[in-house]
């Protein structure tokens, strides 16, 4: 029973996969997001990495809210399977939620820099040990700005960062 409702849900999105509509894409991926919490891939017609590119594709899209949902999104689709996000997303993750902090204020800064504390938490540092300095190099930047409120996150960072590497 609860098979073939997942893969009805997953037939709705793939009717409107190619849809350009700002809240379809909301749905379509906070529905991905909570079908992946609760291991409802495994009735799927997509892969993974079908799922993960649908997702991560929408990350530049010109609505915050959209932005916020992939954002939001991707610790759950390293917690699924963290190989394939290792190995075919990290480093596009990382170089947009990087870039993606810097130009932002209060409260997408503060959820893009937990997504990345996220992910600090989840992936092993050799993984993302080549990126170091430009993470470092963000950090440094925020750390400097007057900006206020200040974002704590910001601090959650370093503070995973420290106990991967301490």
């Amino acid at each position: 029973m609860q098979a073939d409702w997942v893969t009805k849900i997953y037939g709705e999105i793939n009717k409107t996969k190619n849809s350009s509509d700002a809240e379809t894409i909301q749905g379509n991926i906070i529905v991905l997001r909570s079908l992946l919490s609760y291991g409802g891939q495994k009735e799927s017609l997509w892969t993974v990495e079908q799922i993960s590119d649908y997702i991560i594709a929408h990350r530049n899209n010109k609505n915050a809210f959209v932005q916020l949902s992939v954002i939001e999104t991707l610790p759950i689709l390293a917690r699924y399977d963290i190989q394939t996000f290792c190995n075919n997303y990290l480093k596009t993750c990382l170089t947009f939620l990087l870039s993606y902090g810097l130009n932002v204020k209060g409260r997408e800064k503060s959820v893009c820099y937990d997504t990345l504390a996220n992910l600090y938490e989840l992936i092993d540092k050799a993984y993302y040990e080549e990126y170091m300095a430009i993470i470092l190099k963000n950090i440094k930047t925020e750390l400097e700005k007057k900006t206020k409120p200040f974002c704590n996150e910001i601090i959650k960072c370093l503070e995973c960062l420290r106990k991967k590497f301490q």
